[in-house]
């Protein structure tokens, strides 16, 4: 990491008096101070956003498009998208809809932490008191230290926050 002090993280699949259930993979990002989740088949791949094109006239998570080998892709701030602070985030989650694998966005967060194996079971529901508007975009809380919002991938792609105004 680049002078930040290393984060210590529990990775670990709590197995005691449990049988056997199928593990879910959820790829573990931070921003600001918030642990964020994206279930692992969803993310294609991890970049650094060094160039970007910038376009007018889009909302404002959207900041632009980047060339992915030959692809064009829009570059979201993920912070922006869901009310939470973003600035400086240059680490990109590619990201594609899971409803259509054509569909794809690169997300800015600020560090890609790992992935962690949970059993579906575990996963706890997204408390009331958080806000209506942010509500759409998370589907779980992922236990673990630290704790975890789980995001719906697919909402990511379809919130009515992508249309301009």
């Amino acid at each position: 990491m680049t002078g930040e002090s290393e984060e210590r993280l529990d990775f670990s699949l709590e197995t005691s008096g449990v049988e056997e259930e199928a593990s879910l993979g959820i790829t573990l990002v931070r921003l600001d101070q918030e642990y964020l989740g994206l279930e692992v088949l969803d993310v294609q791949e991890v970049i650094t956003v060094d160039i970007l094109t910038p376009l007018f006239r889009l909302p404002p998570h959207i900041l632009g498009v980047i060339n992915l080998r030959g692809h064009v892709l829009p570059v979201a701030q993920l912070g922006t998208l869901l009310g939470l602070p973003s600035a400086g985030a240059t680490r990109g989650v590619v990201v594609r809809s899971p409803a259509d694998a054509m569909h794809q966005a690169a997300f800015l967060v600020d560090v890609v932490i790992g992935i962690r194996w949970v059993r579906p079971s575990s996963l706890m529901e997204v408390p009331p008191t958080v806000e209506e508007d942010r509500r759409e975009f998370f589907r779980a809380l992922v236990p673990g230290k630290p704790a975890a919002i789980l995001l719906r991938s697919e909402r990511l792609f379809h919130s009515q926050s992508w249309c301009t105004k």
